[in-house]
């Protein structure tokens, strides 16, 4: 009752904790970046979602852009090629830029949005929580 979110990061791939989890889950976050393999990838995870879930809501996020342009680009094929044969939608959450500060934390294990939260990569996740937190706050108002 005090858990505004819970977040389970799912490995690559479709086994059946995967699949398990996006049954349950009341919204999908899909984490994909530029290359090929990833956004095919996916596609392959929207696709089983869409099978398995009634509706799912599914927000897309690209990791490890050279910048905000280039994610865009990434979402918007993502979303026309599930336009196309899924006939479903997609939400746009944001990108998150390569930072080489980002790349040294994951090295010494730690995590980047406290050890450079002015690097590029830290910026762009403390906006993407901002911008969910925000969200999560004007459902509960509308609610109330």
């Amino acid at each position: 009752s005090d858990t505004d979110f819970l977040i389970f990061d799912t490995a690559a791939g479709l086994d059946n904790r995967v699949v398990n989890f996006l049954t349950l889950a009341q919204e999908i976050i899909l984490v994909t970046t530029p290359d090929p393999t990833a956004v095919t990838d996916a596609y392959a995870t929207i696709k089983t979602a869409k099978r398995r879930v009634d509706s799912p809501r599914i927000r897309v996020l690209v990791n490890q852009t050279t910048g905000e342009r280039e994610g865009e680009a990434v979402f918007s094929a993502l979303q026309n090629i599930t336009k196309s044969f899924l006939k479903m939608d997609l939400e746009w959450l944001g990108t998150v830029r390569q930072d080489f500060q980002a790349s040294a934390a994951l090295r010494r294990r730690m995590p980047f949005v406290l050890t450079s939260p002015q690097g590029w990569a830290g910026q762009d996740v403390q906006a993407i929580a901002r911008k969910l937190r925000q969200e999560s706050l004007s459902m509960v108002r509308r609610t109330a």
